[in-house]
């Protein structure tokens, strides 16, 4: 669920705010080192599909709604700081053209959904599938496990 405006004081969303400009220049650092220029489109796909997963809002109980982010599944595909970057794209475009959270919240949303997300499902899934074989059903039931909206929401919650 995005993080719209009023909903956090401005010294939180600030705080925020000033918390995601060192971990987007760790990204952005540790990408130019790390990402194959081959795999740049495929990290622009990542984003355009998180964007599109968070338009399908689900209702739930009081009064909001909830929805997928595809944060893990970019992490797993391209790593957490990929997922850092393609994230906070998608986060940030959705919050300033479409008004889905708050511009004010955009430090407060990408600490959530495009760092801890990430990172959270990335290493569980991790722990997961060690020593799994690639493609096999224990590789695919981590990921799914990592990505479903139960295991994020855990750690999540304020």
């Amino acid at each position: 669920m995005h993080i719209p405006d009023g909903y956090l004081s401005p010294s939180t969303c600030a705080t925020l705010g000033v918390v995601m400009v060192p971990i987007w220049y760790r990204a952005s650092a540790k990408l130019k080192k790390t990402l194959d220029v081959s795999r740049i489109p495929l990290l622009a796909m990542g984003a355009v599909f998180s964007f599109l997963i968070m338009m399908f809002n689900v209702p739930i109980p009081d009064g909001t709604t909830a929805h997928a982010i595809g944060a893990t599944l970019l992490a797993i595909i391209l790593g957490p700081w990929a997922a850092v970057i393609g994230m906070s794209i998608a986060l940030i475009i959705q919050a300033l053209v479409f008004g889905d959270g708050g511009i004010l919240a955009i430090g407060a949303n990408t600490f959530n959904m495009a760092f801890i997300a990430p990172f959270v499902g990335y290493y569980v899934y991790r722990i997961i599938s060690n020593n799994a074989v690639p493609g096999s059903k224990r590789q695919l039931l981590a990921g799914a496990i990592c990505s479903a909206p139960r295991c994020q929401d855990t750690f999540l919650k304020n």
